[in-house]
């Protein structure tokens, strides 16, 4: 099965032997392409993101490739590759980074603490805080556009504008747009649960 033609029509066919072919001549590519490009990936990262890419190709990928020959197919897959260690690097690593949101203003007018959500914490009162805000942060973003939880998240790990518009293709004032957005909800989501904590420490 040289041709890749082929093999496609008979994976799409339910061959379990193409499958087979395809899965072990392609995960290899796909561990190369990730070190290649994505380097601080670790093992078993490259193993969830291999695993994703092949649902991918099973879901629609191969059905909705166009080309006729193997190049044209490596092409393709180092396009879903890549395209999928993307969105791997920006949306499954909330819990091991830092994320700072500015200063708010709280019913009084009076600034309100800038609040910063480490990765850790040696206090116990201080890490179920944590807990508490980085669960309210999630919630918040599994309800916004993924491209807005790609943006927002990126940041938090500190890329530049530059560096998220060219990763996601779109343009840098759109990074900022997404950002100020994003940022501004979180804030009015934590300003609300820090007002109502003072609040209630005020009648105890």
């Amino acid at each position: 099965m040289d041709d890749i033609t082929s093999l496609i029509t008979a994976c799409l066919a339910g061959d379990r032997t193409a499958w087979n072919s395809l899965f072990r001549e392609y995960a290899s590519i796909a561990i190369q392409i990730l070190h290649r490009q994505f380097p601080t990936l670790a093992p078993d990262e490259h193993n969830d993101i291999i695993q994703n890419v092949f649902s991918r190709l099973t879901q629609y990928g191969l059905r909705n490739f166009q080309g006729s020959c193997r190049n044209t197919f490596l092409a393709y897959f180092n396009t879903m590759v890549r395209n999928e260690a993307r969105t791997y690097l920006a949306t499954e690593r909330l819990r091991r980074y830092a994320i700072p949101l500015e200063r708010g203003i709280d019913d009084n007018g009076e600034d309100l603490p800038a609040y910063e959500i480490p990765d850790h914490s040696q206090r116990p009162d201080k890490a179920v805080e944590n807990q508490e805000m980085l669960q309210l942060i999630q919630v918040a973003l599994n309800d916004a556009p993924l491209i807005t939880q790609q943006v927002f998240l990126m940041k938090a790990k500190g890329h530049k504008d530059r560096e998220i518009a060219e990763i996601l293709d779109i343009p840098m004032g759109t990074v900022a747009q997404i950002y100020s957005r994003a940022k501004d909800m979180l804030r009015s989501l934590i300003e609300e649960k820090l007002v109502g904590r003072k609040t209630r420490m005020g009648r105890s």
